[in-house]
């Protein structure tokens, strides 16, 4: 999920999301990593990550 996170940064993304249902476990994992509950249903959430925007190839070793 970091590695996801740090990809869509490097690509100028500014945000991801994911779907879960609201008994999940892994739903406290997502909310450790940054995610926020940005909509709620009775069979799921929509949670959202903001990302640090970095210009193509920081940090990837590119001058």
């Amino acid at each position: 999920m970091r590695e996801a996170a740090r990809t869509a940064a490097e690509a100028s993304f500014e945000r991801i999301s994911l779907n879960v249902e609201p008994t999940n476990p892994a739903r406290a994992l997502y909310q450790e990593e940054g995610f926020t509950t940005v909509k709620s249903r009775p069979d799921d959430q929509s949670m959202v990550k903001f990302l640090s925007v970095r210009p193509r190839g920081e940090g990837l070793g590119k001058p």
